[in-house]
């Protein structure tokens, strides 16, 4: 809303400038002259005019503050968030069910597509657990807003593993010994999405120091399986990676692939996945929900893709999160 204030009248021809003065002064001013120009008179009685009592302001109350209840409760309960694109309502409802029984404490089982999504929920100040990727888990604890307890372990026997490695690989002829040897060299990938034959070792490769691939490759290029990787890389027509050991067990016709194909190097492992809590988490139902799921994996049944569940801590993927640190991932993390 605008206001406008009133104009001062210039001055004219026959007059001075007039001016604006408060209807109370001017009221005082025409008493003062009524009673100057009566100069012989008496001196008027004046009457005192009673003062007006001014009421004490009474104070009022502050307004109730509404009082959040406790988490645990069913109202406010504790969060699970599954990394999962899709889950069985069912399987949901039961996790849930098993949690509030088992605890004692109100829980809601949610999932999510998004790992960005998650570690921001993790990262905000509800007490929250989450299952996740590899990549996921570790950007979290690189944000420092999770504290991992379970890792994910798939397979049995020799081939258990808790994550995932790449071996990079060059032509024996090529005689290269490092990443940075890579340079100007066309690379070959199973897909833009393949964890072992593209992401981590893009990973890898950036975190070498003056290497960057996006940069410094000539080109990428996709090859349909590890026998077309390990052909095109044995005979000199691109540099490329397998997933760890793979390479011993792939055979080509016509070549003598482990005459004709170097590992340059070997990645730190990518967990498979794993059990982080926000740190917000009173710590006892933490340890008990992580005593939980390693006692009864059976819970997770349709939701969580493990043979078994063991312990984690920081310090169990400290090389993963050094590899991340020096390559400056971001969780943008993406193909070009």
């Amino acid at each position: 809303m605008s206001v406008t204030l009133p104009r001062s009248q210039p001055a004219g021809p026959a007059g001075p400038a007039r001016r604006f003065y408060p209807a109370r002064l001017i009221a005082l001013l025409a008493l003062a002259l009524l009673l100057a120009a009566c100069g012989g008179a008496a001196t008027p009685t004046v009457t005192p005019i009673p003062a007006t009592p001014t009421p004490t302001p009474l104070s009022e109350p502050l307004p109730t503050v509404a009082t959040q209840p406790p988490f645990g409760v069913s109202d406010r309960p504790f969060r699970l968030v599954l990394l999962t694109p899709s889950a069985r309502e069912s399987a949901l409802g039961n996790l849930e069910a098993f949690l509030t029984g088992r605890t004692g404490q109100a829980f809601a089982v949610q999932t999510s597509e998004a790992g960005a999504d998650v570690i921001d929920a993790l990262c905000s100040d509800a007490p929250m657990a989450a299952w996740v990727d590899g990549l996921t888990l570790l950007m979290a604890l690189d944000r420092g807003c999770a504290e991992p307890a379970l890792q994910i372990r798939r397979g049995r026997g020799n081939a258990a593993s808790n994550g995932v490695r790449a071996d990079l690989i060059a032509s024996a002829e090529a005689r290269i010994t490092s990443v940075t040897g890579f340079r100007d060299e066309v690379f070959c990938r199973l897909g833009p999405d393949s964890v072992e034959t593209w992401l981590l070792p893009v990973m890898f490769m950036r975190a070498e120091g003056e290497f960057d691939p996006f940069r410094d490759l000539a080109d990428v290029r996709e090859v349909p399986d590890a026998a077309s990787m390990a052909r095109e890389v044995g005979n000199a027509q691109c540099v490329g990676a397998l997933p760890a050991g793979m390479l011993r067990n792939v055979s080509v016709p016509g070549l003598n692939v482990r005459e004709a194909v170097d590992v340059i190097a070997t990645t730190p492992m990518l967990p498979h996945g794993g059990l982080v809590f926000s740190s917000r988490m009173p710590p006892a139902l933490a340890e008990q929900v992580a005593a939980l799921f390693r006692e009864e994996p059976d819970s997770l049944e349709g939701l969580v893709d493990a043979t078994a569940l063991v312990d984690a801590s920081a310090s169990t993927f400290a090389a993963a999160l050094n590899m991340l640190h020096q390559a400056g991932i971001s969780a943008a993390l993406g193909a070009p």
